[in-house]
């Protein structure tokens, strides 16, 4: 089965909005993350505690130098290598996924917070945080964690994006999500009709 110039074209002009949109997405993640992160080094001190909902919600004031969830595998320039490299691949699948929504968006709120916390090491050699969050207590194996480690809107990105992406791939109903293939070009057998043996005429 062929395909028309009018449809490549058509399919190509939609998988260009889609990556502009998602561009958008990312520039918007990175924007917000970076004014609220300014908003805190100007209006918080360091170690000090503001209330924004009781005990439950409250801004305070942390220098990262470590990963998250308060891993620390390295020291700031293994971080910041890891952070690029994960990056790069992060651009590799939102190109992919294109013309997938599913994953498209998710992975755009993804590569948004990854480039706002990659920014924060290459301007401060941390990462800043400063949203605490009391959620309910975790004992497990000797670990006892009584707050959220604190994180940032780069966090809170990252965070919806992957349990988006875990929620569609265990409970949605929808066909699995595939990454993006570019169709034949008009006139030329696709690669599984040209592997099926010709007809012969018979006799």
């Amino acid at each position: 089965m062929s395909v028309t110039p009018a449809a490549v074209s058509a399919a190509r002009s939609s998988r260009t909005r889609q990556l502009w949109l998602a561009t958008l997405v990312v520039g918007l993640v990175i924007a917000l993350d970076q004014l609220t992160k300014a908003w805190a080094i100007t209006h918080i001190s360091e170690y000090a505690i503001i209330p924004v909902w009781g005990n439950f919600l409250r801004f305070s004031l942390v220098y990262n130098q470590g990963g998250a969830m308060g891993t620390n595998l390295g020291g700031p320039i293994y971080y910041l290598f890891a952070g690029g490299a994960i990056l790069i691949a992060l651009m590799y699948y939102i190109w992919a996924y294109a013309r997938e929504w599913r994953m498209l968006y998710p992975l755009a709120l993804i590569a948004g917070g990854a480039i706002g916390n990659l920014i924060d090491r290459l301007r401060h050699g941390h990462v800043i945080d400063f949203i605490d969050v009391d959620f309910f207590d975790i004992r497990i194996f000797g670990l006892h964690i009584e707050r959220w480690w604190t994180f940032n809107l780069a966090d809170s990105a990252i965070t919806i994006a992957l349990v988006f992406i875990v929620w569609q791939s265990f409970f949605s109903h929808s066909s699995p999500v595939e990454p993006h293939r570019e169709p034949p070009i008009s006139g030329l057998p696709s690669a599984d009709e040209s592997s099926q043996p010709s007809e012969t005429p018979e006799n």
